[in-house]
């Protein structure tokens, strides 16, 4: 019987360890898509009438990048998950920006989300020369936390961090409608306000805390 050298044993158990290793990695990659396509050909995105959840999020300044917490509730919000690279995403985010300076402000706070790094995102003209501040979050937080890994898609969150609309469309009127979802639980008038975070600034108002201390 042919005894097969120690090294060529141990390479060949390394190698049955990598092999192993990657149909792990790979079924769990298959998982995922599974359970994304099955949200993306259902109703993406968690119910109306749950409880949005909270996450942290960066911002660019001159000086690096700030650190933040969102946190549902108390003052009512339009998170805006988009991506550079995404052409409809491009659209969506000129049409916020047009609904965004045609109300007031005080009411409600837009937040547009993104899981690309500062290199994609300043490769975007459209994303690099918004007035809106583009907040980065770590990769797959859209599927984690809110079940929806389509972009662009909204989430209107009243002042008690409940979701009152949600949807995929970037027109100007798909997006004053969810503006109007989340803030129709409150008894003023829209017009009374919307909050636009400028570029390198969070919205102001308790349904923001910094990591790092009052921005």
């Amino acid at each position: 019987m042919t005894q097969v050298p120690a090294t060529v044993a141990a390479f060949q158990w390394a190698l049955l360890v990598a092999l192993s290793i990657l149909v792990v990695l790979m079924y769990r990659q298959l998982a995922y898509l599974l359970g994304l396509g099955r949200s993306i050909g259902g109703n993406p995105g968690l119910e109306l009438g749950a409880t949005a959840p909270g996450f942290r999020y960066r911002l660019s300044t001159p000086d690096g990048q700030d650190e933040y917490t969102f946190v549902p509730g108390s003052k009512p919000t339009l998170l805006a998950f988009m991506k550079p690279s995404c052409a409809p995403c491009e659209e969506g985010l000129r049409n916020l920006s047009l609904a965004v300076a045609e109300v007031a402000t005080d009411r409600i706070n837009f937040i547009v989300v993104t899981e690309a790094d500062e290199t994609q995102v300043a490769a975007a003209p459209t994303f690099r020369e918004s007035s809106l501040s583009i907040a980065q979050v770590d990769q797959g937080l859209a599927f984690r936390l809110f079940r929806s890994g389509v972009t662009p898609f909204f989430f209107a969150i009243d002042g008690h961090g409940i979701i009152r609309g949600k949807g995929a469309g970037v027109s100007r009127d798909e997006i004053s409608e969810l503006v109007m979802s989340a803030t129709e639980q409150t008894q003023e008038p829209l017009h009374a306000g919307l909050r636009m975070t400028m570029r390198g600034q969070p919205p102001r108002g308790t349904t923001l805390e910094s990591t790092e201390g009052s921005p």
